[in-house]
């Protein structure tokens, strides 16, 4: 199963409660950002990037851990990316 395959389907089969994060950036603006568009963002990244989002899926998940809190984290990330571009 490929990475990306495998992302697909945990996040079909784990079906993660819609929540909106809301994110200042390094110019104090506020970002709101979705669980499903950071889920949909994913895909877009890298296959190196992708693995390294699935081994910290895997071991949240075994660990009975919170994605949500993962998600969140990635979304933070997405404002930096972007605020950067600013």
């Amino acid at each position: 199963m490929t990475t990306e395959t495998y992302l697909r389907n945990f996040f079909k089969e784990k079906q993660i409660p819609f929540q909106t994060f809301k994110i200042k950036d390094k110019h104090n603006i506020e970002h709101f950002i979705d669980t499903e568009i950071i889920i949909e963002s994913i895909q877009y990244t890298s296959a190196i990037e992708q693995k390294q989002i699935a081994n910290v899926l895997r071991r949240i998940d075994f660990k009975n851990g919170s994605i949500t809190a993962f998600l969140k984290f990635l979304a933070h990330s997405l404002v930096k990316q972007y605020s950067t571009a600013l």
